[in-house]
């Protein structure tokens, strides 16, 4: 009898899970349309516009700027790969 409940116990509850677990099947949020622009930004218009002269990015007065960064890939995409 104890076996039994355990079994209906199992059972039910593969059964209630079962959408849970088929809801993964969904395209996840990185798999949009690549080809979409963002969002204009209004903050973007108060930024100095920065040019490329010869190996150097500059500001429209001449001052050169150094980017800095880090740029990792999705970890999403490196548990898939």
């Amino acid at each position: 009898m104890k076996s039994r409940s355990l079994l209906s116990l199992l059972l039910l509850t593969a059964l209630l899970s079962a959408p849970a677990l088929m809801a993964q099947d969904a395209k996840p949020w990185y798999f949009g349309d690549p080809t979409s622009r963002p969002d204009p930004d209004p903050k973007a218009k108060k930024l100095p516009l920065i040019r490329v002269q010869g190996n150097k990015f500059v500001t429209p007065d001449g001052a050169t700027v150094l980017f800095r960064g880090l740029s990792i890939s999705d970890p999403d995409k490196i548990e898939r790969q």
